[in-house]
């Protein structure tokens, strides 16, 4: 088996210090090399990076998207700051004066740990977002043939039921909890053409360095341990 590749997609928010300003059109869509992407996504920030296979490599490279976000954000206002937050409630009034097509969350649709596809909640006309912080594990270097396709289902469902005994990826604070009624459900994954995405977590994990470090070596951990990819 080839060790695992692991990277993030991790949402945060901007915050002026009072409230939460929506992130539409502050960041253009861009690719740093050897780095991740940074984009505009559900009225916050999100972060994603590329693949690495040591936690130190992760750690590095979400830094570094960070760092460039942040700097992003302080030439527009210096009042802004990103903010590791679950859920964020935006104000109802500018809210409503979003673009509907602003207001309409953008998810890729996820299962539980029956394997059922999980109901994507319609926050058009809450002003409620959370904050995730999924990670995946790609462990193919060529795609899923459409054969095994179900098969690779099956070991992802598997799998994330035991990558969910990671202690990062359970919700602990009550706005983690709030989040976890919405999204994040247990256990919760998406099969992907290499490997797997977890989606589960917030982006609470992400908030320092120990904590990612922390992270990646759990999640690796539970990941040989499991014996389900061979």
């Amino acid at each position: 088996m080839n060790k695992p590749r692991a990277k993030t997609k991790v949402k945060l928010f901007v915050w002026d210090g009072v409230k939460y300003i929506p992130a539409i059109g502050l960041f253009p869509y861009q690719y740093i090399e050897d780095v991740g992407f940074i984009r505009c996504r559900d009225l916050g920030v999100e972060l994603e990076t590329d693949l690495c296979i040591t936690s130190t490599g992760l750690t590095n490279r979400y830094e570094k998207l960070h760092d460039i976000a942040s700097k992003i954000l302080k030439s527009i206002n210096s009042r802004y700051t990103l903010v590791n937050h679950p859920v964020a409630s935006f104000d109802k009034h500018s809210f409503k004066d979003l673009p509907k097509e602003e207001r309409v969350v953008s998810y890729e649709p996820s299962f539980d740990e029956e394997g059922n596809m999980i109901e994507i909640p319609d926050l058009s006309l809450e002003p409620l977002r959370f904050g995730g912080g999924h990670y995946t594990l790609q462990w193919l270097n060529q795609e899923v043939p459409e054969k095994l396709t179900l098969d690779h289902f099956n070991n992802c469902n598997a799998l994330a039921k035991k990558l969910a005994q990671s202690p990062f990826t359970q919700p602990r604070t009550l706005l983690e909890k709030w989040r976890h009624r919405y999204f994040g459900h247990s256990s919760s994954f998406r099969p992907t053409k290499y490997g797997i995405e977890i989606t589960s977590p917030s982006n609470s994990w992400a908030r320092t360095r120990n904590i990612r470090e922390g992270m990646f070596n759990s999640m690796d951990s539970l990941f040989n341990k499991s014996g389900i990819i061979k």
